[in-house]
């Protein structure tokens, strides 16, 4: 997984394209934590924990109507 991403890169993404980011993210992040022990395992863990956060955040935002004009 391409692990760079620039915060102009991040902004052109839809929201879904953001969501599957995070989640995969997630993934790797838990994959990392069932490699290692102690803390390091634990910071893994909870990193995983927080990009799952973020994509719940996007897909929650995105189903909020809409308060443009």
């Amino acid at each position: 997984m391409d692990h760079h991403l620039e915060p102009d890169e991040w902004a052109e993404l839809t929201p879904a394209e953001r969501v599957r980011r995070c989640r995969a993210m997630a993934s790797e992040a838990q994959r990392f934590s069932s490699g290692t022990e102690g803390e390091i395992r634990n910071i893994y863990f909870a990193l995983s924990l927080n990009w799952l956060a973020l994509a719940s955040e996007i897909e929650r935002a995105e189903s909020e109507p809409s308060t443009k004009s």
